[in-house]
């Protein structure tokens, strides 16, 4: 197990270097001069270039792009991001301000799609056939399909314009007001797990209805156990594996879509951050919230191949 872990680190890491070292050229690659963050259009044309060379030197633009890549790898190190070109502050203090903003919303999406999913799932199984199962998968078929920012709008326009009952952007932090944070929350969250919550319950279903025929599954029914016990003890546990690999990447899909919901409700998140980023060719700021990003979907990933064992003692590591 120990070294089942360590290798898969190992790989996370390189996984990791990997994709720093994709996203840093791909951005140099881009079209136009990141100086226009720092200076305006008439300023860039009217100063000298003694003086724009002197400012490319200051965010370390001058230097070749290999070199400046070794630079921010090491300075990573040290726990230095770098300096934002638009922002003008350093890239800590904007990821520092932003992620705890994308946490609180995408593990609030996690959560609700997780309980609702499994949970819509474990009843359209056990009801298959019926009504109830019809209506389930009618309804998880329309959220994985549903575009994230078409739902977005419709739900500001009828719950913020027309019914007034939830505001329409902005966050508040729930340590400064709770309620008020709930209901700038409800429509990000919506948003953001409705097609976790869709793809999470098709899975369940599929599973809890595989594991249902299995032999241990009638042996059970067979010997009057009650219906908690053989659900939650013998047929969730069992088909739970699928579910856990869903969920673990849904979580870096809900975290990696908040830029969609961060966008159309003015959330000041991490998503938000890397579209205006992008929009300014900040270099520094893109590349170190992909590198956060990568960091969290690796981490849950690690954790998801982990779990398997917890979950099916038949399955060992080598």
């Amino acid at each position: 197990m120990i070294t089942y872990a360590i290798r898969r680190l190992l790989l996370a890491v390189l996984t990791i270097l990997f994709v720093t070292l994709v996203v840093f050229f791909m951005m140099r690659s881009l079209p136009g001069d990141p100086l226009l963050m720092v200076v305006s259009r008439d300023q860039y044309s009217t100063r000298t270039t003694e003086e724009l060379e002197l400012l490319r030197h200051e965010y370390g633009l001058d230097k070749p792009v290999l070199t400046q890549y070794v630079f921010w790898i090491s300075g990573l190190f040290h726990g230095d991001f770098g300096k934002s070109t638009y922002y003008t502050d350093p890239v800590n203090k904007l990821i520092s301000r932003r992620l705890p903003v994308t946490l609180y919303l995408g593990l609030l999406a996690f959560i609700i799609a997780n309980l609702i999913g499994i949970l819509a799932g474990t009843i359209s199984a056990l009801k298959r056939g019926g009504k109830v199962d019809v209506l389930i998968t009618v309804l998880s078929n329309i959220g994985i399909t549903m575009p994230i920012f078409w739902l977005g709008i419709m739900l500001i326009y009828v719950f913020g314009f027309k019914l007034g009952w939830l505001p329409t952007n902005g966050y508040t932090s729930p340590f400064v007001n709770f309620w008020l944070s709930i209901k700038q929350m409800m429509m990000p969250v919506a948003c953001e797990s409705v097609f976790a919550i869709g793809a999470i319950t098709r899975q369940t279903r599929s599973s809890m209805l595989e594991v249902k025929q299995q032999d241990y599954i009638r042996t059970a029914w067979a010997k009057g156990l009650g219906e908690r016990v053989v659900v939650m003890k013998h047929l969730l546990k069992n088909g739970l594996i699928p579910i856990v690999t869903l969920s673990g990447m849904q979580l870096g899909a809900i975290i990696g879509g908040a830029v969609l919901v961060e966008t159309v409700f003015n959330i000041p998140g991490m998503g938000r951050l890397s579209v205006d980023a992008v929009r300014a060719l900040d270099y520094t700021v893109v590349e170190a919230v992909v590198l956060i990003i990568a960091i969290i979907v690796t981490l849950v990933n690690l954790a998801v191949d982990i779990s398997y064992g917890w979950l099916d003692p038949r399955i060992r590591y080598s």
